[in-house]
């Protein structure tokens, strides 16, 4: 092969290090992704805390409602 011309071992040096490259990003996306389903585990535990509470008081105002008529 003549000088100048590209050999499957630059190509495939060229490929690692592409991926060689793409790993700390791989690892970024990850630790967001594991972000992002933490907060929203989170968002989901508040709202289920919040629609008890809501009905607790909802039974309270019920019951009270009830004791009146009676």
């Amino acid at each position: 092969m003549e000088n100048g011309s590209i050999t499957s071992k630059d190509i495939i040096g060229w490929i690692v290090a592409i991926v060689i490259s793409l790993v700390p990003s791989l690892i970024k996306i990850k630790q967001v992704e594991n972000m992002l389903y933490k907060e929203i585990i989170a968002r989901k535990d508040l709202e289920i805390k919040m629609l008890k509470r809501e009905n607790k008081e909802l039974k309270k105002k019920l019951e009270e409602k009830e004791e009146r008529k009676s």
